[in-house]
């Protein structure tokens, strides 16, 4: 695979991502239980399923990651837990397992769609990546 961060690919090097990965992130998401994350916005995609989250907030010196302010932004809008130990993130999805989502917990999900999200066609990779692109054209020429 491509090395992760920018300044290890190479110059006019394209990220895309397949669509049988694209696939199987959908399928995932729509088929799990429960969504185990670390300071990540997938929370927002788990919530165009209505897949609960939990989000891991340990070791302690990690948690700063958690407090940037679009995930923390996220975690507070779409009320999805954040574990303080190994303990508690079991408690979590355990709970996720032997408990039926609320109206309460899919109206949370909506309204967090509705805040992060303007499309969900599974396109915004493709439309974030052609902005991108059009500002480094911009910027080199």
């Amino acid at each position: 695979g491509t090395p992760s961060g920018s300044k290890n690919l190479p110059k006019g090097a394209r990220i895309v991502m397949k669509e049988k990965d694209q696939r199987n992130l959908k399928e995932t998401l729509w088929y799990a239980d429960a969504l185990i994350n670390f300071a990540s916005t997938m929370i927002i995609e788990a919530c165009i399923f209505n897949t609960p989250t939990v989000s891991i907030g340990f070791p302690r010196a990690q948690r700063p990651l958690i407090d940037v302010e679009v995930t923390r932004d996220v975690v507070a809008l779409s009320g999805e837990p954040v574990a303080e130990s190994f303990e508690e993130l079991l408690a979590h999805v355990n709970h996720f397992l032997t408990t039926e989502q609320t109206d309460g917990d899919i109206e949370r999900d909506r309204r967090t769609v509705e805040e992060f999200v303007q499309f969900t066609d599974g396109r915004s990779w493709e439309r974030t990546v052609e902005f991108i692109d059009s500002i480094i054209r911009k910027t080199t020429t």
